[in-house]
């Protein structure tokens, strides 16, 4: 009396070992993140009860999340290296041993791009102009053309521009009265006299936010200004001004 019935039960087990393991994602990829990183959330299709994700363990800039149900997040952080994008796969696993099924996910991270685009042009022994096109077109920023031999006074531009945006704010009577007036949006050209000539420059630019904090990479271009110019008479004509004037830095002159 029981043989029919183990019989029924065997050929069931039969059968469900037959059926073929499913596994897919959604999106299958691959993911390309920009340079500023992201998140991705991807769903897991499969006729298993139970499955797993890893990202690669050499790789600390990309990492996964499971979360609730049939889905996971993928995590890029921010790429910061200019010089080439990164590379990495996730794998998700189902089953174990012989049996186990897997799905890999190419995930790519492009190159950080440098936040400002900077030519000088139109040196003569004591003025340069410096244009500016900006990769974001709404952020405000700053750009300069400053004497290397005035940042001796500072660690580095970043120090000189927080002191300087310090000076605007007492000024102008606030921070953002001084963002305001000293910034600008989109591709900017400014023409910076009362250089000295002769002299190692550069022309900088940084982001700022509405409390005069930096909020980009600070872009530079290094240069020289043409050595003095003469009179009739061979004499070195003078040239006006010292640069490191807070009152030149914020038209105040």
């Amino acid at each position: 009396m029981l043989l029919p019935a183990v019989a029924t039960v065997l050929g069931g087990c039969r059968k469900e070992r037959q059926e073929a393991m499913t596994l897919s994602i959604t999106p299958s990829g691959p993911i390309v993140y920009e340079a500023e990183g992201g998140t991705t959330k991807v769903t897991v299709t499969t006729n298993q009860k139970t499955w797993e994700v890893q990202a690669a363990r050499n790789q600390k800039w990309c990492t996964v999340e499971e979360v609730e149900g049939s889905s996971f997040v993928v995590k890029a952080s921010v790429n910061k290296n200019r010089e080439e994008e990164r590379q990495t796969k996730v794998t998700v696993t189902t089953g174990t041993g012989r049996d186990a099924k897997r799905v890999v996910l190419e995930v790519t991270q492009r190159k950080a791009q440098a936040p400002f685009d900077i030519k000088i042009t139109e040196i003569t022994d004591t003025e340069a102009t410096i244009t500016v096109v900006p990769r974001d077109k709404e952020n405000r920023y700053f750009c300069d053309i400053i004497e290397k031999n005035s940042l001796q006074y500072f660690n580095d531009i970043g120090e000189f521009v927080s002191q300087l945006m310090d000076f605007a704010a007492s000024w102008y009577g606030s921070m953002e009265a001084a963002v305001l007036i000293l910034t600008g949006k989109g591709e900017q050209t400014k023409t910076i006299n009362k250089l000295q000539p002769g002299v190692e420059c550069v022309g900088y630019a940084v982001g700022l936010s509405e409390d005069g904090k930096m909020n980009t990479e600070i872009e530079s271009v290094d240069f020289w200004t043409q050595k003095a110019q003469t009179d009739k008479n061979g004499q070195q004509i003078e040239a006006v001004g010292d640069r490191i004037w807070w009152e030149n830095r914020i038209g105040k002159e």
